[in-house]
């Protein structure tokens, strides 16, 4: 069976590397970017204990009671930020199996956006928010570190998206998967898989898996299905529908679903979506011809401000009431 790519990026975190090391890493993401656009990420700098630390704090918040998970609930919120629960997520009419924490940047709600807002934080697990508040520090510093790899691997200056990343507009999920099953109740309910088949609409997504395996499933680009086993140490990385429109389609945002049968395990799952700056306007890169190796490059596209295409993305995502709430992540 196929495997994913492995990307080390530890030329971009560590401060003394050389130009060599990290031209040698662009040339290698590049390779990966346009073939497939999912990978693991290694020597990434962050410790096991933060890594492993996000899944303690995620199963000790999704073990307590519905009712007190609902006390965060998504629907209480004017600024989709909050608690879903079993099967409130729907991707293409079918219901989602798992609950979720949805968190955005922390911004003050104002009335030039309905998605500015502040985040819904559980008070149990104590130390929750602390934790990934930090998390995300990190994460943010990582997500600078890829871009400077891309940059370099597309020809273009190591800190070209500096401007266009230094106050992203982040969001990260942790998702409790529990077992998928033929059960009656599941079908009644619509029940699709733990999560359905779709691309994420921002820039890179780090995907902090547990050790569940045959659980998360990408198609490459003759459409097969690899199972994206989680690879110790890494985390899962993938490309987003922004980074496939900023390099003109030669970078890969690609399908994946995640689906979760094994009967003896919950799964969770802690994706980052590191995100361009609301504000950043994003227009055709200054690519190459030379990099699309013969393929015709595409027309320029109008440019567009990242925050009106993530809002345009939320709220046709959202619905409440007697009906869903649609969304779809690893």
């Amino acid at each position: 069976m196929k495997e994913l790519p492995v990307v080390d990026i530890s030329a971009f975190v560590k401060p003394d590397s050389s130009f060599e090391d990290k031209e040698k890493t662009a040339k290698h993401v590049h390779k990966v970017c346009s073939e497939i656009g999912f990978f693991y990420l290694v020597g990434h700098g962050i410790s096991d204990e933060v890594v492993n630390g996000a899944h303690t704090q995620a199963r000790e918040f999704f073990a307590q009671p519905k009712e007190v998970k609902d006390e965060i609930s998504i629907r209480k919120s004017p600024h989709f930020r909050g608690y879903q629960c079993l099967g409130e997520n729907v991707t293409k009419s079918k219901r989602d199996w798992h609950e979720a924490i949805d968190l955005y940047k922390d911004v003050p709600p104002n009335d030039s956006n309905p998605i500015h807002g502040h985040n819904q934080w559980p008070e149990k697990p104590e130390n929750f928010r602390s934790f990934f508040e930090n998390y995300d520090q990190q994460m943010d510093k990582l997500g600078r570190s890829v871009m400077r790899a891309i940059a370099m691997s597309l020809g273009l200056e190591e800190h070209y998206f500096d401007k266009y990343i230094n106050d992203s507009y982040m969001c990260m999920r942790i998702i409790n998967y529990p077992p998928l099953s033929d059960a009656a109740e599941q079908k009644e309910e619509n029940v699709g898989d733990s999560c359905g088949v779709h691309c994420d609409y921002g820039l890179l997504t780090f995907v902090n898996q547990d050790s569940t395996k045959n659980a998360l499933w990408v198609q490459d680009q003759s459409g097969e299905w690899i199972s994206a086993n989680p690879l110790p140490g890494s985390f899962t990385v993938n490309l987003g529908d922004m980074l496939k429109l900023w390099t003109s389609n030669l970078y890969q945002s690609t399908p994946h679903k995640v689906i979760h049968t094994n009967s003896k395990a919950q799964r969770t799952s802690i994706p980052y979506f590191f995100e361009p700056n609301f504000d950043a306007i994003i227009s055709p890169l200054p690519l190459s011809d030379s990099l699309f190796e013969g393929k015709k490059k595409p027309e320029p596209f109008q440019p567009k401000k990242y925050g009106d295409h993530l809002t345009s993305k939320v709220l046709g995502n959202f619905t409440f009431g007697d009906t869903l709430v649609k969304k779809g992540y690893n």
